[in-house]
């Protein structure tokens, strides 16, 4: 049986961690740690539409994703990535500025660092024989 003591205890400091999490400063910075990616299976159509829009808003700087630019690349799902986070963050870490008629998907771990742990993976499990097939993995 808990004390009465303790549960006031209790009951206060969840009162102030409520208070924290609810804070614009903690909402910010968690914002910080998002990204703004495609959902599984969007279109070919939808991507290339949320890319037009992300990028000819003219608030995201798409120069990196065009031709010659170091983030080029012929994979139109990595490039719609790119372009949707990019104006993600440019618009405010905000849900609707991911929404891109329900194709984006906010995440809050870093898709490089999740990518890179899968190709670990598939390299380990491949060396041991427990894959045959090389895997791709999207950004």
């Amino acid at each position: 049986m808990l004390t009465t003591e303790f549960q006031c205890c209790m009951i206060t400091l969840f009162k102030q961690i409520a208070r924290c999490l609810s804070s614009s400063h903690f909402q910010a910075a968690l914002a910080a740690r998002s990204w703004c990616l495609s959902m599984p299976g969007t279109t070919t159509e939808k991507l290339v539409a949320n890319i037009n829009y992300a990028c000819g808003s003219g608030l995201a700087d798409c120069r990196a994703i065009q031709e010659g630019g170091p983030c080029y690349s012929t994979d139109i799902i990595k490039v719609a990535n790119y372009a949707m986070n990019a104006y993600y963050y440019i618009a405010g870490h905000e849900d609707f500025n991911c929404y891109f008629d329900g194709s984006g998907r906010i995440v809050y771990d870093d898709p490089r660092l999740r990518i890179s742990l899968m190709k670990q993976t598939g390299s380990f499990m491949k060396q041991a024989g427990l894959l045959e097939d090389t895997i791709e993995f999207e950004v």
